[in-house]
Formats: structure tokens, sequence, C-alpha cells
């Protein structure tokens, strides 16, 4: 394995498949999502003819913050647009392989840098799970988006609705998690691992993990 130093672009690039989430928000109060003009008259979680990217400021206190596509170009440089365009190309690649199992992907976030000598755009940080990336099932989404209700995410979303029912807004200590939201977004991680590769991840009859990694590190003589 080869290992070059990066240097991360202190932007986030977010990519949405439908209007959800702060887009919603915002179009509702009649703002553009970072420049970008929506098309009046759109519903709730409906989708986008084309994906579009959102880029946000990646804050290191404090909540992150919408720019617009010439200002993530002022901060990132030139790379910015091809960045842009491989955001895109991401998003549909994760989209394709959802689509195969009978989902989609909503919208999800990607993370870029670059290795000073080596190159200017290198994709850093995890990809297309449930952390970053909000996943539907197709048919359910298009019978809620129908019904004018929200679809079952699979992600991470049911622990945000159960924080946020709590008052909770990111600004202080977070609320301990009962039983049942703890096993709900247990199995999402589960159904994300499903939807993008069709085989099962079944959980493993192993001790607790604490256990397992101090056994693995005895084993490879770190401890």
């Amino acid at each position: 394995m080869v290992v070059r130093k990066g240097e991360i672009y202190p932007v986030e690039v977010i990519v949405r498949g439908i209007l959800t989430g702060s887009a919603w928000k915002k179009y509702q109060n009649g703002e553009d999502i970072c420049g970008i003009e929506i098309p009046k008259g759109m519903k709730k979680n409906q989708g986008f003819d084309k994906p579009i990217v959102t880029p946000t400021t990646k804050a290191k206190t404090g909540h992150d913050e919408n720019i617009t596509h010439a200002r993530a170009r002022e901060i990132i440089g030139p790379a910015w647009d091809e960045i842009a365009k491989l955001a895109v190309e991401l998003f549909e690649k994760g989209n394709y392989m959802a689509a195969q199992q009978g989902g989609m992907l909503a919208d999800t976030k990607f993370e870029f840098g670059k290795v000073p000598g080596y190159t200017d755009i290198m994709l850093f940080d995890e990809i297309l799970n449930h952390d970053s990336s909000r996943f539907l099932i197709i048919e359910d989404w298009k019978n809620c988006l129908e019904a004018g209700v929200d679809p079952d995410w699979i992600d991470k979303q049911l622990v945000r609705n159960y924080a946020e029912a709590l008052g909770f807004t990111g600004d202080s200590a977070a609320p301990p998690l009962p039983d049942n939201i703890i096993t709900g977004a247990s199995s999402r991680v589960l159904g994300v691992y499903q939807l993008l590769s069709g085989e099962e991840l079944k959980v493993p009859e192993e001790p607790p993990s604490d256990e397992r990694i101090t056994k693995n590190l005895k084993n490879a003589g770190i401890l």
C-alpha cells in the first residue's frame, strides 16, 4: 500500500437527486440553494431533472454553511469545476448500484483534496454509506411522494429525527438513544450494504467489539 499525505479542501461537496432536507427548507422560504434557482411548484422529496451540486463550508466549529459555486471556486481554485463534475459522476454511479436492488440515492456528500506534487484532485474520506448519504427504496419513495408523506429513509435520519423531536439542535450534549432507535439504526446500516452489494450481511456471533479488538491486537503482536 502506498500512502501519501494530502491536504483536504475546506468544502463539502453535496450532490442532491431530490428536493429534501435543508434544501427543502430553503425552497419553502423562497431562497435559492447555493445560488441555484430551483423550478417553481416542486413538492417535498420530488426528484430533480438532473442531480445538483450544493457545496458547503467545512466548518471547524458550529454548522456548515451553503456557498455558491463561485465561492467554492475561489476557495479551491480551477480544480473546483472538475471536482463538481466528478461528484455528479460518483453520485450517478452510486444511484445506479442502488437501483439494481430497487433502491435510489437521494443525496450524498463527498470530500476532495490535493496531494502536493502529485495531484490537485483526490477523493478523501468514506463515500456512499449511511453516514454521508441518504438512500430510499424506489417504490416506497414513489408511493410516499404521491401521498405527500416522508418515505422510510435508509440512513441515519432515524436517529436525527428522534434527536430533533427532543429539541436537540447539535449545539449541546446529544440525548441518549433508546434500544429501538439503536436497533433501527443498525438495520439501516445493513440496508445500505445490501442496496449497494446485493448481498445480505449477517451480523457475526462474536464477542463484544472491545474484546475482539484487544484479541486481534494481541495476535498481531501490537499489545
